[in-house]
């Protein structure tokens, strides 16, 4: 599927600032090839099952993010915020499906997977884990007084792309899925400065919605989901202790994706 995405190209865009109607062809940095976003997240737990700030299978994650930094062959650009840039933002939910303890007491491993209340409330195919967006606006606010101010700016933008799980009735299709390791009691003091939590995921597109659906992506390989998705990436957990923040832990996150030849 291949599309020379107008909305695509300010949703990354790392030229000159774009024109305050989103029509600027698929810009010049953009490229075929590898592309990494990078961004910073604030994530709180929606508890189901056993003590209410311990992370147990049944409960979920929810979180918002905000991609910040694009790098490629053409260097690094600030997206959102004060750039000149439009922003792009998402929000997203996972299941817990295991939790084992380690050797490290306190410290358990977790697999996460689509949370079917997520893809009933917006809509969207069972396997959605990530519903990403291009706002002009620029008003994402981590940290807004409340969780529902928060995911408002978070959403408020034009869909961009669904990303997750693309096996049937959501599992996890060909080099896909979604492990992490940390501590599981969300409930105590946490340092902003502390890793509580790391995580690896693997997930492609899960709906035909937004103009990030017609491009052409090349699956990638993973060390641990091995051949087929196609974005992968990592993430660090910390507490927000002592923030002004309603959220329970803030994370930053690194996606990578690759263009394939004549996506433009």
């Amino acid at each position: 599927m291949k599309r020379n995405a107008s909305i695509l190209g300010c949703l990354f865009v790392v030229v000159g600032g774009c024109p305050t109607a989103v029509t600027v062809p698929f810009p010049s940095r953009l490229v075929d090839g590898l592309n990494v976003l990078s961004d910073e997240n604030r994530e709180r737990l929606i508890n189901r099952v056993g003590e209410p700030a311990i992370i147990d299978v049944g409960d979920s994650i929810r979180g918002i993010i905000t991609m910040n930094i694009l790098t490629n062959a053409n260097g690094t650009a600030l997206l959102g915020g004060t750039s000149g840039n439009p922003e792009v933002t998402a929000i997203f939910q996972l299941l817990v499906l295991e939790k084992t303890e380690t050797a490290l007491a306190g410290t358990f491993d977790f697999t996460f997977g689509p949370d079917p209340a997520f893809a009933a409330e917006f809509g969207v195919p069972a396997g959605t884990i990530i519903r990403a967006y291009v706002d002009e606006s620029n008003n994402a606010a981590l940290d807004a007084g409340t969780l529902a101010a928060s995911e408002a700016r978070a959403i408020d933008g034009e869909l961009f792309i669904d990303l997750g799980f693309t096996g049937p009735d959501g599992a996890p299709g060909a080099g896909e899925g979604w492990l992490a390791r940390g501590a599981d009691n969300g409930g105590l003091p946490i340092n902003p400065g502390e890793v509580v939590g790391t995580a690896n995921f693997a997930i492609s597109r899960t709906s035909e919605q937004g103009a990030g659906a017609d491009l052409s992506f090349s699956p990638q390989s993973s060390l641990f989901f091995g051949q087929g998705a196609e974005f992968i990436g990592g993430s660090a957990a910390r507490g927000t202790t002592g923030l002004n923040t309603p959220w329970s832990f803030s994370s930053d996150t690194t996606i990578t994706f690759v263009l394939a030849g004549g996506s433009s």
